[in-house]
């Protein structure tokens, strides 16, 4: 089965070399040019990246060899076949949560105004170290409450709602309960807790 960008298959002499390539891009007429940014612009719509973006990674990857176009096949619609393939590969990794979300704002593409939540490498290993103390704070001050000390647990593994239910073998009312002693206990923490 062959998927598209899956450049096996084709014999070598069947396919444009890098350099006939070139030689098509700086060969395209106006109304060729015109076509590709048409298309691009459509294209541009769905993903949220600026239309002459993808039409230059289009080229580039064409140029760099990463895609090849088979002989006979016009020029026009393997470098739409490009961008199509490239703006599918960005929503993907948008979905994936590998890319930040693209905000349209009259009806062009930008990105939040505000920086993102994620943490930074360096965050991170400092909450690993920061994080420690408050979490041993936490966990000493609920010593002597079985039930806190199996809800903190279970947050820790990721647990929530039914399942911490079935792990503290309590109904609905009886988790809120075992709730209401954990915040307590983070409240009577000396590293405070976020309200």
């Amino acid at each position: 089965m062959r998927v598209e960008g899956d450049e096996t298959g084709i014999p070598a002499g069947d396919r444009l070399t890098v350099a006939e390539i070139h030689d098509s891009i700086e060969a395209l007429s106006e109304a060729d040019i015109a076509r590709l940014m048409a298309a691009a612009r459509g294209f541009s719509r769905l993903c949220g990246i600026d239309a002459d973006d993808l039409l230059q990674e289009a080229c580039r990857r064409a140029l760099e060899g990463r895609r090849t176009c088979n002989r006979g096949t016009a020029l026009v619609p393997f470098l739409c076949g490009v961008m199509k393939s490239f703006m599918s590969q960005e929503n993907e990794a948008r979905k994936e949560g590998f890319r930040p979300t693209v905000v349209m704002r009259d009806g062009k593409p930008v990105l939040p105004d505000v920086a993102a939540d994620d943490p930074s490498p360096e965050r991170s290993a400092m909450s690993l170290i920061d994080g420690k103390a408050t979490l041993a704070e936490i966990e000493a001050s609920a010593i002597g409450d079985e039930k806190v000390q199996l809800l903190i647990e279970g947050i820790y593994d990721g647990m929530r709602g039914a399942d911490l239910q079935e792990l503290l073998d309590v109904d609905e009312k009886g988790l809120a309960a075992v709730r209401k002693r954990l915040w307590r206990v983070l409240q009577g923490c000396k590293s405070g807790v976020p309200s």
